[in-house]
């Protein structure tokens, strides 16, 4: 079987949606996968003491990793975590065991624009992980790190994370947005990464298959689902109001948008933003940055991806994240800054279908205003969440959690998180129990293989909680029948509980048949 087979694409049940189902044998990219759901239903526990902390190359010289940028990491062939850092002022992409954190490859990279925290993304269909880097967009091999292509861009990558198809057959495609200036244009590019086919896919790897402009773009992470792309804008070069954007994946000449959404606030946005079923029908979600103003300065849009309408917006704190959308139809969101009226913070809202409340937030929730200025001061209020921290969510209905950071709240805006919180969504933030546990060796928008997680934090790449799954029996990278087969034949423990039994076969089923009868 081929690598495509580890990407068969799920319908497997769920109060609210029929979502492709997350694997937990890869987090392939920011938010977990091509929809961004930033979701898992998994459980973590062990995180004492920290299983690895990486912070330098194999000769001692220590490794600045890139602070809010995420990680991608994959459990099929062997256990690999992919991030990005600086050595003596010089970028890397680097390969790290998954199951020791020693450094298998390093390649370097073009220097990052505008302390960019780019996330790489996994390529499963050919072995490969992307990195926009500079005014590059670049692949290269997950076995050694050598470079598969490199495609150069029309402007620089700012803060943006590739994403990549897998179910378009010969004919996959990679996503990325440039940065044209504070106001400037942006475009967003269609780039093949299928091998060429005369007839079905007449491009080479690397090959711009078109690009198209989308207003001003700074941190337009793209998202996809079902052969419809995804994009944000910032709607600096018209009246300020953000723009969404969905175009089709899967033509060869430049498309038109199928639609465009304009926010109905003057607020620009400049993050990413994730694609959800829900009963039967798909919804976009997207929060907003607002440069003045408090807590709620900001917006969360729900919009219909069928004609870009609103569905409602409502009042957020600022936030360069994308929403988490829970399968209980809750959201949780990080944002805020420490000052200029704000403050990082998580909130939780619930979504009713049309309409929307905020449930709570951490920092009004946890806040005693101990020197009675009626202001929000450090010290006062649990400190989680923030502007460039991405959640991950874990678990579901009554018992899922959220793995979330803490931002910097001194002058190291750009610097990992100080903390990594798993904090109990069934309670409000003032409840006994609320935060489960926290550690002070990640906290940067963490990834999740497994039962484990992985993080930059202060000390550098680290890794909680329980080893990487071994699904892939046969270490083909390929997850496919034959490792089923070959684990009825010699049982190991594949989800890496210390216990081999029944569960450790349905990892490697699950992880198979995950999406293969998702409704469309």
């Amino acid at each position: 079987m081929d690598r495509a087979a580890a990407c068969i694409v799920v319908a497997w049940g769920g109060s609210c949606f029929a979502q492709p189902v997350a694997s937990m044998a890869q987090w392939s990219t920011l938010g977990g996968g091509a929809a961004r759901s930033g979701g898992l239903a998994t459980t973590t526990d062990g995180w004492w003491p920290a299983r690895w902390v990486c912070s330098g190359t194999a000769q001692g010289t220590p490794i600045e990793w890139v602070g809010q940028a995420g990680v991608a990491a994959t459990a099929i062939g062997p256990g690999r975590v992919f991030a990005v850092g600086l050595v003596n002022f010089e970028t890397f992409a680097f390969g790290v065991d998954a199951e020791t954190g020693e450094i298998v490859w390093q390649t370097a990279l073009p220097d990052l624009i505008f302390d960019s925290w780019s996330s790489p993304t996994l390529d499963p269909t050919t072995g490969t992980v992307l990195f926009a880097a500079g005014e590059e967009f670049i692949a290269l091999r997950e076995v050694d790190g050598s470079v598969a292509w490199a495609t150069e861009l029309d402007g620089p990558a700012v803060n943006v994370t590739p994403v990549v198809t897998d179910d378009l057959g010969l004919r996959n495609r990679a996503f990325v947005t440039d940065y044209g200036g504070f106001g400037g244009p942006s475009r967003l590019y269609c780039v093949n990464v299928s091998p060429f086919h005369p007839r079905a896919n007449p491009h080479q790897p690397g090959d711009i298959v078109w690009s198209v402009p989308i207003g001003s773009s700074m941190g337009g992470t793209p998202a996809y689902m079902d052969g419809v792309v995804y994009v944000c804008g910032t709607g600096l070069d018209t009246d300020g109001r953000g723009e969404i954007y969905a175009f089709d994946a899967t033509v060869d000449a430049a498309p038109a948008p199928t639609w465009i959404f304009d926010n109905p606030i003057t607020e620009g946005f400049f993050g990413g933003l994730t694609v959800r079923e829900m009963n039967q029908r798909t919804f976009v979600y997207a929060a907003s940055y607002s440069f003045y103003g408090g807590t709620d300065s900001a917006n969360m849009v729900k919009v219909d991806a069928s004609d870009g309408s609103l569905v409602w917006s409502i009042a957020c704190n600022r936030t360069d994240s994308i929403p988490v959308v829970l399968d209980d139809c809750r959201i949780a969101l990080a944002g805020g800054v420490m000052g200029f009226g704000s403050v990082p913070m998580v909130e939780l809202f619930q979504d009713h279908g049309g309409s929307v409340t905020r449930l709570w937030d951490t920092a009004h929730g946890t806040w005693n205003d101990a020197n009675q200025n009626s202001q929000l001061d450090l010290g006062e209020f649990l400190v989680v969440g923030g502007w460039t921290t991405q959640p991950a969510a874990i678990g579901s209905g009554g018992a899922t959690r959220l793995l979330v950071g803490a931002i910097p709240t001194d002058d190291q805006y750009f610097g990992p998180c100080t903390a990594l919180y798993e904090l109990d969504l069934s309670k409000a933030p003032g409840d006994p129990g609320f935060v489960l546990r926290s550690s002070s060796i990640a906290g940067s928008t963490p990834g999740l293989l497994g039962r484990g997680v992985y993080s930059v934090g202060t000390d550098g790449l680290a890794a909680l909680g329980a080893a990487p799954p071994r699904p892939d029996m046969d270490q083909d990278g390929d997850l496919d029948i034959d490792d089923l087969y070959r684990w009825h034949g010699s049982p190991t423990d594949v989800d890496r509980t210390g216990v081999v039994n029944a569960a450790d076969g349905a990892f490697i089923e699950r992880e198979i048949r995950r999406n293969e009868r998702r409704v469309h």
